[in-house]
């Protein structure tokens, strides 16, 4: 039996990146597609340590090169077909592999807004094939102290603008509800959620949260003081055409030290200082160490809201929480899985 979804869905993961392609992005994939076969998501696996948001490492960089060369070999093996090249750090929320489909039989690339990689679709064709064989060509001989930070997502939407602007290949920016938090949201990518994957992790579960409460009020009073506090100018900001809204990474704290942040903390109109929690917020790589012994408070700001607003949103996750929203039926499950892979 075929699948009815004519696209194939490509994710190149790396270090601790595999517990969310894992528990997050493969089952988030199914449960909103009945019927998409197991061959229908080809998921890579790459042994690294975890460089989650490090865009200014040179191994981070080299990575991402090596990614570009896989992207090329998937497009080179799937020639005339389609294909979904995804992020690791993504929340699915809704179905959208239909939709895609149809957006990739008017064009060759649908991106995500400003050509963000993060959610990719490609119709494989010779024009994309030639795009590729240049573009991996050309960051293969970036010399490392030439790659700025971020490499090579600026090389790639300078080539994306080239060939577009001289007809070399057809381009279009997916809606928003590709990548950002928005009211009929298909996939969230967290942009700017932390450092880690496991920052990662608690950003995505952050983004569900929001996303969830907000569609429970129908997203008419988003922003009103009984779901998330006083919001005053805010659902003008959140609601403007292209306002790319994403919660990021601030900061997470354990419960029991929650009476001291709020002593270290200065209160400034302007913008509150920050600078006396700095020693009691957990180390990114370690939230799923200090989890399981009590709660954390996950501080997140909004991309929407100034500095007088950050961080905007608090959300006090404990162990029960992200053990049922991963899908484990016990802690125990959980620790046998995770234990090995969170150091």
């Amino acid at each position: 039996m075929e699948s009815q979804y004519d696209i194939t869905t490509v994710i190149y993961a790396t270090g601790d990146y595999r517990i969310i392609l894992k528990d997050i992005v493969v089952p988030g994939l199914h449960a909103h597609h009945p019927g998409l076969h197991q061959e229908s998501v080809v998921a890579y696996a790459a042994p690294s340590v975890d460089l989650a948001g490090h865009t200014n490492n040179d191994a981070y960089k080299s990575l991402m090169v090596q990614r570009q060369e896989f992207y090329l070999e998937m497009i080179r093996k799937n020639k005339g077909k389609k294909l979904l090249f995804l992020d690791c750090d993504v929340l699915i929320v809704n179905p959208f592999l239909q939709e895609l489909s149809q957006i990739l039989d008017t064009c060759e690339f649908a991106m995500q807004q400003n050509y963000i990689a993060g959610v990719w679709g490609i119709r494989c064709t010779d024009r994309v094939i030639d795009f590729f064989e240049n573009f991996v060509n050309h960051i293969q001989n970036v010399d490392e102290k030439d790659r700025q930070d971020g490499f090579p997502q600026f090389e790639l939407g300078d080539f994306i603008e080239r060939y577009r602007t001289n007809n070399l290949i057809d381009v279009i920016e997916l809606p928003e509800k590709y990548g950002f938090l928005t009211s009929d949201m298909v996939i969230y990518h967290a942009i700017n959620g932390g450092r880690s994957a496991q920052a990662k992790l608690f950003t995505l579960f952050g983004a569900h949260y929001f996303w969830t409460i907000a569609k429970l009020a129908n997203f008419n009073n988003v922003f009103c003081d009984e779901v998330w506090g006083p919001g005053d100018g805010e659902e003008e900001l959140f609601f403007a055409d292209r306002a790319h809204n994403t919660l990021n990474w601030f900061a997470a704290f354990p419960e029991s030290l929650i009476p001291t942040l709020r002593a270290a903390v200065q209160d400034n109109p302007e913008a509150t200082d920050w600078t006396g929690a700095a020693g009691l917020c957990v180390d990114q790589s370690h939230l799923l160490k200090i989890l399981p012994t009590e709660p954390l408070h996950v501080y997140y700001a909004a991309s929407w809201c100034d500095l007088t607003r950050t961080p905007r949103f608090v959300v006090v996750i404990n162990m029960a929480q992200i053990i049922e929203w991963l899908g484990y039926s016990s802690a125990e499950q959980w620790s046998a899985v995770y234990a090995p892979e969170v150091k």
